[in-house]
């Protein structure tokens, strides 16, 4: 079953209370979080299912990256403000990530990740200076 079916059987195993499906659902999740995070389809899912995935404590238990989640939450981030059409501007993904932004375990970065994620934030900052320069 492709990503995009699991996560909708989610949400409707969730709307119906329906533990066994959800379980089920997120027992895929937590076997395949690397590659669901990587694809497209992923930056299309509401932000209940980005919160369900980042509030999963068995990602950090199962040795996921914290930065990993990170960048996919940024990517997310920036596909929502598009959809959203929250306008170019620093606080854009921000904005777009509301409180999912909490959910991420900043605590468990490294000092090597947390560098890396300063650069991405970084890389992402001067586009959005570049674009409202221009």
């Amino acid at each position: 079953m492709r990503f995009i079916n699991k996560s909708f059987v989610l949400l409707q195993a969730e709307l119906y209370d329906s533990r066994t499906l959800a379980d089920a659902c997120y027992s895929f999740v937590d076997k395949n979080t690397i590659d669901l995070l990587g694809r497209p389809e992923f930056l299309n899912q509401p932000r209940k299912v980005l919160n369900s995935i980042l509030m999963r404590s068995t990602l950090a238990a199962d040795g996921m990256p914290e930065l990993c989640i990170f960048k996919a939450a940024v990517r997310w981030a920036k596909a929502e403000a598009d959809r959203s059409k929250i306008p170019e501007k620093l606080t854009r993904i921000r904005e777009a990530l509301a409180e999912s932004l909490y959910l991420i375990r900043f605590p468990h970065l490294t000092p090597t990740e947390i560098a890396q994620a300063r650069k991405v934030w970084t890389l992402y900052l001067k586009s959005v200076l570049a674009t409202s320069a221009t």
